[in-house]
């Protein structure tokens, strides 16, 4: 074993009970052998560990500078580039890279899911697919990309497969309920919803408001109330929660309720929404 070879495993032996010892042999070594690669992407990989992905890509980069051939730093540098949301680099290195591997495919297919390439994401993932037919989470990752492209018939297709390969999971009802809302089909919606929530309780703001605004459009009053009232108790700065309980109360003609959840909404937020302005006029005209 030469020298070079016994100062790395030194060094990287180091880096596990002394990080500050070890990397500084390999500092020290890199700038005695400038030519060799080693250093770099042990000290690369050295950062990436601690999720310092800005300072291993600052190494993976010199490394490739030293060995442009060399495939495996060409993929750490594209998953350092994901990793700090870089995603138009991430998909330039993933696509210098030969043969990508199935995780490798994955991650490129999330840089372009990100770049809203959903054709090129959808090629991507349907080439994976047939290797994992299990896999959840490469049917979100499908499903939400049919639904961008306006292919929501798609995009539902994959969603049942999903559930047939991979099992229920809250994420694909919450798919489901995402895309019957915007095909305005407000029940399945409030169903796919309500299905959701019993697995696990939907937590997502956006998601109570849409669940909530489903069983409302589906004239389930009831159900609604009470979701509205989880965003209240929950997110008490979202104007959009009190207006839907204000609303339910003014349509049923409880306008002493209406009044005390405005009154409410008023102690809680800095600057009452439009809406709820148009909803105090309302409640001011009917006085």
């Amino acid at each position: 074993m030469s020298e070079q070879d016994n100062t790395l495993l030194r060094a990287l032996e180091l880096i596990r009970s002394n990080w500050i010892h070890g990397m500084h042999i390999l500092r020290e070594a890199a700038d005695q052998n400038p030519k060799d690669p080693r250093y770099q992407i042990a000290m690369g990989d050295a950062f990436a560990a601690r999720k310092s992905f800005d300072k291993a890509l600052q190494h993976y980069l010199i490394a490739l500078s030293l060995d442009p051939s060399d495939q495996r730093v060409t993929a750490l540098i594209a998953n350092c580039y994901i990793s700090i949301g870089e995603y138009r680099l991430a998909l330039a290195y993933y696509q210098k890279i030969v043969y990508l591997s199935d995780e490798l495919m994955y991650n490129k297919a999330l840089a372009q899911a990100f770049l809203s390439k959903h054709e090129d994401c959808i090629n991507t993932l349907l080439e994976i697919l047939p290797r994992f037919p299990n896999h959840p989470f490469i049917y979100y990752l499908l499903v939400e990309q049919y639904y961008y492209k306006g292919d929501s018939e798609t995009a539902l297709k994959y969603i049942d497969q999903a559930k047939h390969q991979a099992g229920e999971h809250l994420q694909l009802y919450l798919l489901s309920a995402m895309i019957y809302s915007n095909l305005n089909r407000q029940l399945l919606a409030y169903d796919q919803y309500k299905k959701a929530d019993n697995m696990g309780g939907i937590a997502n703001s956006d998601h109570l408001l849409n669940y909530a605004n489903a069983a409302y459009k589906s004239g389930l009053a009831i159900p609604a109330l009470s979701i509205f009232e989880r965003i209240t108790e929950k997110f008490p700065y979202l104007s959009e929660g009190w207006a839907g309980i204000i609303k339910i109360h003014l349509e049923q003609e409880n306008y002493l309720q209406a009044k005390r959840y405005l009154n409410r909404a008023k102690k809680k937020l800095d600057r009452p929404s439009s809406v709820l302005r148009l909803l105090q006029k309302r409640l001011d005209d009917l006085s």
